[in-house]
């Protein structure tokens, strides 16, 4: 087994704690110029790699827990029709926070079936879409589908790539056998969120519409983006008050700035 960490930081104490990071994992260690964004990091994580048969992406948030790797390699090996598994992700406390999941093609929105309540699934889990928090794929299928989409900064990447997993032929599925814990901060939705993550999300979401969806489903869909920005900002002037200026510009550079597909 080889393991590879990316560095996306851009502060010199940010890639001091990752070149230490992959030091005590006995990992490589990759350093990105500047940051170039979580699909293209996966990109150079898995051209790092090299000849490998299996390729396991995992979040810096995140935790696999033991005996779930060979879970997911089990499923991967003995079903060649299945191309990517996760595993299920929970919250410290135990809640669900992915067990499968779809898009809602007509508003765009990803919708997953038991999120934030405590049903784990005691059995797989055949899902339109997986998570890049923490995924299993074949290095073949990786390769064939040319890994993550470059354009997507952040977000909609994993949920891009499941939709071409799956036109490809490939079924998706969640290992109920395997577990990750998905470790995020608690308290205001967005108390915590920056605006580069903000920008990204409206931008990604808005690409994903124009890249994916159907000419027939795309007005809807555009239509629900409006409202959801419009309740984010709701959101961050209630969480940062007189405080809410770059929070909002990040909304609308999200809207306004996004390149074309």
């Amino acid at each position: 087994m080889a393991i590879v960490v990316v560095d996306n930081s851009e502060t010199p104490g940010g890639r001091h704690l990752g070149r230490e990071a992959a030091s005590e994992v006995d990992a490589r260690y990759v350093e990105s110029e500047s940051n170039i964004g979580f699909g293209r990091a996966c990109n150079a994580g898995r051209r790092a790699l090299g000849d490998i048969d299996f390729l396991f992406l995992l979040n810096q948030d995140a935790e696999i827990e033991q005996g779930s790797l060979a879970a997911m390699l089990g499923v991967l090996t003995h079903a060649p029709r299945v191309g990517v598994v996760s595993p299920v992700i929970v919250t410290p406390a135990g809640r669900v926070w992915f067990a499968g999941g779809h898009v809602q093609e007509w508003l765009g929105r990803v919708v997953r079936p038991g999120f934030g309540g405590s049903d784990i699934p005691d059995a797989d889990v055949t899902s339109s879409i997986v998570t890049g928090c923490a995924l299993m794929i074949r290095s073949d299928v990786w390769d064939r589908l040319g890994g993550f989409d470059d354009r997507y900064f952040l977000y909609f990447e994993d949920i891009d790539l499941s939709d071409r997993a799956r036109e490809a032929g490939y079924e998706l599925r969640v290992v109920a056998d395997a577990r990750a814990v998905h470790r995020r901060e608690a308290g205001h939705p967005l108390r915590n969120l920056s605006p580069g993550l903000l920008e990204h999300s409206t931008r990604s979401r808005l690409r994903y519409i124009s890249a994916r969806a159907r000419p027939s489903r795309r007005p809807t869909a555009y239509a629900y983006t409006v409202v959801t920005v419009a309740h984010h900002a709701a959101l961050v002037l209630s969480a940062h008050g007189r405080n809410s200026a770059p929070m909002l510009r990040a909304l609308v550079r999200g809207v306004f700035r996004r390149p074309r597909c």
